[in-house]
């Protein structure tokens, strides 16, 4: 069978698995997508991240989004978390994060956790050895793409990059402003923001680092973190 009867075979199959579709099944999909409101991009964004085995938390502020951080490093019973710069400074604010868990009436009798220490505080390959050290890193999410419940980590001067890869469990700070539908939206964004010239990797995560490569059998932690956490900060709708 020549290549213009193979495809005409194909096409033809199509078609007849079409035939019986009502009109508006077999339609054009409309583009651009209607506008979906920020409240219906969160909750699409958390449903296809915990899809993805990412754990979703969404808090109403960065003072809450602190808490839920030192709560969920407390029971990992993390020893040393490294963090980027843009998570240390505000608004995050993560440079306050052990102060604040120590005040908590509730949290005395409990255990806490290890060091909280910033990239800024390490320089040169120092900041990878330290990763390569630490329970857990943190890092800012630059967007959040709904479609898919990947988060999108722009590394550059502030960090990011190791911080994201190299300890076993990631923690991912993002603001509900900052998801967006999908992809096309998503390179808009980049381009807007010029994160590409800012930028020295952009890396998109979906859920905990995962593979198959061996044996065709799906292994999670192998070439990444075993665990991601996503904050989400829902004050301010999204850029939808």
């Amino acid at each position: 069978m020549g290549e213009e009867s193979s495809r005409d075979a194909v096409l033809a199959g199509v078609r007849r698995a079409n035939a019986g579709r009502p009109a508006e099944e077999g339609g054009r999909v409309p583009w651009p997508p209607p506008p979906q409101s920020g409240i219906a991009l969160v909750d699409l964004f958390v449903a296809r991240a915990e899809a993805a085995q990412a754990c979703v938390l969404v808090v109403s502020g960065f003072a809450e989004a602190r808490q839920r951080v030192a709560d969920i490093l407390a029971k990992a019973a993390v020893s040393q978390t490294v963090v980027s710069d843009d998570a240390w400074c505000s608004p995050w604010d993560m440079s306050q994060l052990s102060q604040e868990h120590r005040s908590r009436p509730e949290n005395h009798s409990r255990s806490g956790f290890g060091d909280v220490i910033a990239s800024a505080t390490c320089g040169g390959g120092s900041v990878t050895r330290m990763a390569k050290a630490s329970g857990a890193g943190m890092t800012c999410a630059a967007y959040g793409i709904a479609d898919s419940g990947t988060i999108v980590v722009c590394s550059g001067e502030a960090g990011g990059r190791v911080e994201s890869l190299l300890p076993p469990l990631h923690l991912a700070l993002l603001q509900a402003t900052d998801i967006v539908p999908g992809l096309p939206e998503l390179l808009a964004a980049l381009h807007g923001d010029a994160r590409f010239e800012k930028s020295s990797a952009v890396t998109f995560i979906t859920g905990p680092s995962r593979t198959a490569d061996i044996e065709l059998t799906l292994t999670i932690g192998v070439h990444g973190p075993k665990q991601l956490f996503v904050v989400i900060v829902a004050q301010g709708g999204s850029r939808a």
